[in-house]
């Protein structure tokens, strides 16, 4: 059907501009050929596009002249493989959706009508932001960049992409280390393809005479005096809306393209070249909706294509029939009523595309859901069960961008030289501000910035007042983390470290002693003395957690605690005690298949626990990860760090329940 269009039809616009500007333009080789153009007496309407477009259709304009053929053939034939390239990149993009592509890209009434019948070129810059789309889907940062600057060469209206790729990086903490990346890809793009442009004084007044740049202001409200321009307020609208979804998926970041192209061409109808903008994103919102989202595209297609056809036909018959006194206004009127009706219905065709399509694509993405307000995850236990280093493993996770961590250890309420610590110990809930804790983490969680102080572990002091900014997930664990109604109210996810009492005691003695400069018998003295509260206020908060790990170890620790040595290897085994469903039965067969783990499930009436024993690397946590909860990958860094052994199975099983939290969300 393509070839047979492209033998058998050459388009106004192909032979009267578009052919003739290549072909003057490619006898010779210079810098600025619309400078060559315009000396030669040619159209200021011919091309106003930018160099890609030029570079793009040069080499076949070129290869046609030398073989003598005519250069609107090679023309047609560039669309054509910018075309095929186009089909290519969205079944990339959506693999396992051939047939659908083939339904609503292949065959698009809008494709066809367009680039074959009336020779408009918009098919290549959208087939560079779609690549720049992809490539930024792959997390090729600087490449996506680039092509972006291509993109807006080829036809300056890309421009207004600009910002949707500036809040996927600034609103996802995750990314925001890579926008360096992005940014230098593109300004070495622009150098290189939209400088020389921009320099070309032709060029720029062939784009700025062009009559669909001043389309787009044309369209007003008059306010008393003033003159309010609708095209650049709906678009900032948008941005706005956009902006206030906090942070973008690659499906939210194509929804917004898609909304945001199409509403401004329905509003615009400037140029139905235009209308190809749309297409790769409809593609991609019909891939993952339904058949009534294809039905509305396709009855879209079609009255664009009628629409254009009525209003040629308006114009033509204006222009032939309006001197001939024989043929009444009426008939050419019917032309003139016929278009306006089929503008109309094409127009809220359209408007009814958007809004499914920001409600199906925006509003119903589970990602846009589950991140609207931060994850909180509170972790209580004894002290050296272990708090510290399960909140750094998730860090390593989720990235330091994206975290913020309130420790419990902040609230003491004295330095450690204060006198009162030796009447009371850490453990009383009494020598803690817990009230400030409580109201500090509900700031947190609702969005605002808190003023804290820090204990410093190595001084004993506390710091000065210091803001902690809320995030994405936001990480609490202390000794009293479950202590008080309203911290556990606050917890998607409360968890509590319950630790071998032996074991605790030897990490605790490595810890403080190896790493916090304490003396080992100041250290066994603090925990004679802490034992007593330890029973009565940290032991039972384990009855308000969702999730109990417990560690414990079977080798042989040393009598001699004097003897400490962090390169002595511990095999630890881990206990898994949980009050909620998470997976338990496939996370078991993974384990035993792919990380080849010893598992034993036990089952109570309150509560569901597994055993977990056996050396993992953190890399085979990763792929195990992978296999169990995909769905939870956008919600880490781009790069995370798994760690090895107990931790890494931590990490596993805190992101197993997290993954249950975040669909109760969706009820």
């Amino acid at each position: 059907m393509r070839l047979a269009l492209l033998g058998l039809i050459v388009p106004t616009l192909t032979e009267s501009l578009y052919a003739p500007f290549m072909e003057t333009t490619t006898k010779e080789f210079f810098w600025d050929p619309w400078e060559i153009w315009l000396a030669g007496g040619g159209s200021y309407l011919a091309f106003p596009y930018g160099y890609v477009t030029w570079v793009i259709l040069a080499p076949l304009s070129i290869l046609f002249q030398l073989v003598q053929l005519p250069v609107s053939l090679a023309y047609g034939a560039s669309l054509l493989i910018i075309d095929v390239s186009l089909f290519v990149l969205l079944n990339k993009l959506l693999p396992g959706k051939k047939n659908i592509i083939l339904l609503t890209y292949w065959f698009s009434p809008i494709v066809l009508f367009s680039t074959y019948i009336m020779g408009l070129n918009d098919l290549i810059p959208i087939t560079l932001i779609t690549f720049s789309l992809f490539m930024l889907s792959k997390k090729s940062w600087a490449i996506s960049g680039f092509v972006l600057a291509l993109s807006i060469s080829s036809k300056i209206s890309m421009v207004i992409g600009i910002p949707l790729f500036c809040f996927y990086f600034v609103n996802n903490k995750p990314l925001r280390a890579f926008g360096p990346k992005f940014l230098s890809g593109f300004i070495f793009g622009s150098l290189i393809f939209f400088l020389p442009f921009l320099v070309s004084d032709a060029g720029t007044y062939m784009l700025l005479s062009n009559p669909q740049m001043q389309e787009v202001l044309r369209l007003t409200v008059n306010i008393g005096d003033s003159v309010l321009y609708i095209i650049p307020l709906v678009y900032i609208v948008f941005l706005y809306s956009i902006w206030r979804l906090k942070r973008l998926n690659f499906s939210l970041l194509m929804a917004s393209f898609g909304v945001v192209f199409l509403s401004l061409v329905l509003i615009t109808m400037s140029s139905p070249g235009w209308f190809l903008w749309t297409i790769p994103f409809l593609v991609y919102y019909q891939a993952q909706s339904g058949k009534i989202s294809m039905l509305l595209t396709l009855l879209f297609s079609c009255l664009f294509v009628l629409n254009v056809i009525l209003s040629n036909a308006y114009l033509e018959a204006q222009f032939i029939f309006s001197d001939n006194l024989w043929i009444p206004e009426s008939f050419i009127s019917i032309f003139y009523e016929s278009s306006t009706f089929l503008y109309t219905l094409l127009f809220c065709i359209g408007a009814l595309l958007a809004i499914r399509f920001w409600r199906e694509s925006v509003v119903k993405n589970i990602f846009f859901r589950l991140s609207r307000k931060p994850f909180v995850i509170g972790i209580a236990g004894d002290s050296g069960s272990g708090k510290d280093t399960l909140v750094e493993s998730l860090t390593d996770l989720f990235g330091n961008n994206a975290v913020s961590y309130l420790t419990g250890d902040d609230y003491h309420l004295w330095d450690r030289n204060k006198p009162m610590w030796n009447a009371i110990t850490h453990l009383n809930p009494m020598a803690n501000d817990l009230e400030r804790y409580a109201s500090d983490l509900v700031a947190l969680v609702d969005g605002d910035t808190i003023n804290t102080r820090h204990y410093d572990h190595g001084t004993g002091l506390m710091s000065h007042p210091r803001e902690l900014h809320s995030n994405d997930f936001i990480l609490t664990a202390g000794l009293h983390a479950l202590y008080l109604p309203i911290l556990r109210d606050c917890y998607d996810l409360s968890i509590y470290l319950d630790i071998d009492e032996g074991l605790r005691r030897y990490l605790k003695i490595q810890r403080d002693v190896l790493h916090r400069g304490s003396s080992m018998e100041k250290v066994l003295d603090s925990m004679s003395k802490r034992s007593h509260d330890s029973i009565k206020f940290i032991k039972n908060q384990s009855t308000h957690a969702d999730l109990i790990l417990s560690l414990n170890t079977t080798s042989i620790l040393p009598d001699d605690l004097h003897d400490l040595s962090e390169d002595q290897p511990l095999n630890l085994k881990l206990n898994v005690k949980s009050r909620m469903e998470f997976n338990e039965f496939s996370l078991r067969r993974v384990l035993i298949g792919v990380c080849g783990l010893k598992v034993d499930i036990l089952n109570n009436d309150s509560s569901f626990e597994l055993d977990i024993e056996g050396e993992i690397k953190g890399e085979v946590i990763a792929e195990a990860f992978a296999l169990l909860f995909p769905e939870l990958i956008e919600f880490l860094r781009v790069d995370p760090q798994w760690s090895n052994g107990t931790v890494g199975l931590m990490q596993l099983i805190v992101l197993s329940h997290m993954n249950q939290a975040f669909k109760k969300r969706t009820i």
